[in-house]
């Protein structure tokens, strides 16, 4: 299993990298996704991910970077929460 790590992300870095690959405007939400794409997780306001998968961002896009516990979860800590949200919605339809 490769090893995963946190990593603070600078959306904004993401997003004006992006948009100059692209030859567009991208934004911090399509960045968001680009991160998702790629195998990251979110996990409060940082992302976790295998390491290998670090190469999709470049350096200038990282604030910061530490292993993770070795006991933390597969789903983002925050998951429960928002599966809890979504039911609520579903009671009303």
């Amino acid at each position: 299993m490769p090893k995963r790590v946190i990593v603070d992300v600078d959306l904004a870095a993401v997003a004006a990298n992006l948009s100059s690959e692209d030859r567009r405007e991208v934004g911090e939400a399509e960045a968001r996704q680009f991160l998702l794409d790629a195998g990251f997780q979110p996990h409060g306001d940082r992302w976790i991910v295998e390491e290998p998968n670090l190469g999709h961002l470049e350096p200038s896009e990282v604030r910061s970077l530490e292993d993770a516990p070795d006991n933390l979860p597969d789903a983002p800590p925050d998951a429960s929460a928002d599966d809890s949200a979504d039911d609520s919605e579903d009671a009303d339809e």
